[in-house]
């Protein structure tokens, strides 16, 4: 609802209620709905049609934003990417623009790690984008629980390649923690913190280090 009512405001400031632009608005009206029935093909189709059409130019930013949240959850890291890399040009103020490209490099690193490539660039990037946005608000929560996600898989990845996580590990375990002092409801950072908890009990297991404390951690964050 709230996408569709964003759309409708800035339709109106756009000025593409007449003729001009009808067709180009009403693909964007539909991908919204079909964004809210989870039919994320047919949002991805009519958000390309509304963004290549030339009446909604100054609705770009939205609709490029909108699609790049669409190939998110279609996993298309590297079509989400480009969007918000558009996005982040138009738009350097904007926090959560930042915050969710953020969210989609660590997506793109997670994706490339199952394929056996080296995630550790993506994930670098991730934490500098969430980084921006946090210069820009330092009580964004959903900032810092991406730049901690993006350091439990950093520290993932590291292990994986036979080098020590528990760097990045503290880092993500700071970073959630702060995430959840701003919002205590935050599920998803109970998540992410009880996993870079139970990578960091992994991490001391195998150096002789007792574990179970932050083994412990971890199942109560989970």
């Amino acid at each position: 609802r709230e996408g569709v009512s964003r759309l409708l405001s800035e339709a109106k400031k756009a000025r593409v209620w007449g003729k001009e632009g009808a067709e180009e608005y009403r693909a964007a009206l539909d991908a919204m709905l079909s964004m809210q029935e989870e039919d994320y093909e047919g949002a991805e189709e009519g958000l390309t049609t509304a963004i290549e059409g030339r009446e909604l130019t100054p609705m770009r930013g939205s609709l490029l934003l909108a699609r790049g949240k669409v190939r998110y959850l279609r996993q298309d890291f590297a079509g989400a990417t480009e969007d918000l890399d558009e996005v982040v040009s138009r738009r350097p103020g904007q926090v959560h623009v930042w915050a969710y490209r953020g969210l989609i490099l660590g997506g793109a690193g997670a994706l490339a790690a199952l394929k056996g490539d080296d995630p550790r660039g993506s994930y670098e990037r991730a934490i500098a984008d969430c980084g921006e946005a946090l210069k820009r608000n330092p009580e964004y929560a959903e900032a810092y629980n991406n730049r901690g996600t993006a350091y439990w898989l950093l520290g993932e990845a590291e292990a994986a390649c036979g080098s020590d996580p528990r760097g990045s590990c503290e880092k993500a375990i700071a970073d959630l923690c702060e995430a959840l002092k701003r919002n205590p409801e935050f599920a998803g950072a109970y998540s992410n913190r009880g996993t870079a908890y139970a990578l960091m009990g992994g991490a001391l297991a195998e150096r002789g280090s007792d574990p179970r404390e932050s083994y412990a951690k971890a199942i109560a964050d989970f």
